[in-house]
């Protein structure tokens, strides 16, 4: 009897520290990604931290442009990311959301294999030696959009390539 109340508590303190973990979470902003309608390829943004506000916790819309990349003055949000991308036509207005392919494709909801998906994201920071950026660091979002045909590999290498470029030239623009 004793055993099985020693265990009862070490469950309800495991319980309450774990929603109290979760409860404390640190939630980025929402951040709506408005692309180009029937774009396919990779799209690069680059948070320059030019931004004198502190909008770490304010919803963020990216408008990408067609060449793929964003130079925004934002700083890079942190913590559990709230992404939603969107084809917007000429005029900006939103035709079609673009859902995660690997979202979808474990709840096996793939029914077209030419509906475009955003089939990868990565971050990161690539380390500059120039003190009139932010932190000699350079931050991006990498993230590749196309169909269950395409070939994801060769998105993914395009859009290296791409940042490779940028963070080589970088704080100079690049033009794709």
């Amino acid at each position: 009897m004793k055993i099985f109340f020693m265990k009862s508590k070490l469950t309800c303190i495991w319980h309450f520290l774990f929603l109290a973990f979760i409860g404390c979470a640190d939630h980025a902003p929402s951040e709506t990604f408005l692309i180009p309608e029937n774009y396919k390829g990779a799209i690069v943004v680059v948070f320059e931290n030019t931004n004198k506000e502190d909008d770490s916790k304010k919803e963020r819309i990216y408008k990408i442009p067609e060449s793929g990349i964003l130079y925004t003055p934002h700083s890079r949000t942190t913590g559990i990311l709230k992404h939603k991308y969107y084809y917007v036509d000429s005029s900006g207005n939103k035709v079609k959301e673009i859902k995660s392919f690997d979202y979808e494709e474990y709840h096996n909801n793939i029914s077209n294999p030419d509906e475009v998906y955003r089939l990868d994201i990565y971050d990161g920071v690539t380390e500059k030696n120039d003190k009139s950026i932010y932190n000699n660091k350079m931050l991006w979002i990498l993230m590749s959009f196309g169909s269950s045909k395409d070939n994801r590999e060769a998105l993914r290498r395009e859009g290296f390539a791409i940042k490779d470029s940028i963070s080589k030239y970088y704080p100079k623009k690049y033009v794709r």
